[in-house]
C-alpha cells in the first residue's frame, strides 16, 4: 500500500530505539514504531520498553514490555536471519509484545541456563491495563557449545502456560 512506501521503497517497519546503560548494572531499552509517511500521525505504537538489572550472567531481572520469546526464532532479531521470513509454524507460537517481569541467567555451573517470566496476556499498543489473564514462560537448559566446535549448541526445555486462553482484546488480536 502507498502508506507503506517512500517512492519506490517499501517500508514495512519504521522504528526508533533507545538503549542506555546506567550505574553499570541497570540498562534500558525502548523501541517506538512510527508511521512511514507520518500519516495519520507520527507515533504508531510501543512494541518494547523495559529496564534490566544485570547483577551478572547468572542473574538478570527485567520489568516492562517485551516480545514473548517462546520459540527459537523469536529469541533472535529478524535482522540476524537470512532473507527468508520467520516460519509459519514459528508465527503460530507468537505471543506478541506483553508487559511483565522476567528473570534469566546463563553460564551457571559450566553452561546451565534458565528463564522465568510472568506476563499480562492483554496485547496493547502501549502498556497494558491487565485484563487478559497471565502468560507464564519457563525455560531451562544447558549450553554445551564449549564441548563442540559449534558456535552455539544448546538443549532446552520450555513451557508456556496461558491462564485465560480464550481472551481477546479485539477480534483482530487473538490471544
Amino acid at each position: 500500500p502507498e502508506s507503506q512506501r517512500w517512492g519506490d521503497i517499501e517500508v514495512r517497519r519504521f522504528r526508533l530505539g533507545l538503549r542506555a546503560k546506567m550505574f553499570k548494572k541497570l540498562s534500558f531499552l525502548s523501541l517506538v514504531d512510527l508511521y512511514p509517511n507520518f500519516d495519520p500521525r507520527i507515533y504508531k505504537r510501543t512494541p518494547e520498553t523495559f529496564f534490566t538489572w544485570a547483577e551478572n550472567d547468572a542473574f538478570q531481572i527485567s520489568l516492562g514490555k517485551t516480545e514473548l520469546k517462546f520459540d527459537r526464532e523469536q529469541e533472535y532479531s529478524s535482522k540476524e536471519f537470512p532473507l527468508f521470513e520467520r516460519t509459519a509454524l514459528g508465527n503460530m507460537f507468537y505471543g506478541g509484545e506483553l508487559a511483565g517481569i522476567w528473570a534469566s541467567g546463563k553460564n551457571i555451573a559450566g553452561g546451565w541456563l534458565y528463564y522465568l517470566g510472568v506476563f499480562d496476556n492483554d496485547r496493547q499498543d502501549e502498556l497494558t491495563d491487565f485484563e487478559g489473564g497471565t502468560m507464564i514462560l519457563g525455560k531451562t537448559g544447558y549450553n554445551y557449545s564449549q564441548h563442540t566446535d559449534l558456535d552455539l549448541a544448546e538443549v532446552k526445555f520450555q513451557i508456556l502456560h496461558n491462564t485465560e486462553p480464550g481472551f481477546a482484546a479485539s477480534p483482530n488480536d487473538l490471544a
